[in-house]
């Protein structure tokens, strides 16, 4: 599923793959890296909620999440 808003960036609600390994929140929330770390094992990333016009960004993943990657050029 494809979610649009006013910036053109049209985001995957892809979810995100827990821990344990299981997937989990499909077609309800994307999660996308940034480029930014809390340390060595704390990669920040955004989260795009479904029926939300706006983008959270969350300090504490874990590089075990798989979650999407997206380069994006800033203009």
């Amino acid at each position: 599923m494809l979610y649009s808003g006013s910036s053109e960036f049209n985001a995957v609600l892809g979810g995100a793959r827990r821990i344990s390994g299981e997937y989990a929140r499909g077609q309800a929330h994307g999660f996308y890296w940034t480029t930014t770390e809390t340390g060595s094992s704390m990669p920040w990333f955004g989260n795009f909620a479904k029926g939300s016009q706006s983008l959270y960004i969350q300090k504490d993943g874990e590089k075990l999440m798989a979650i999407s990657i997206r380069c994006v050029r800033k203009q």
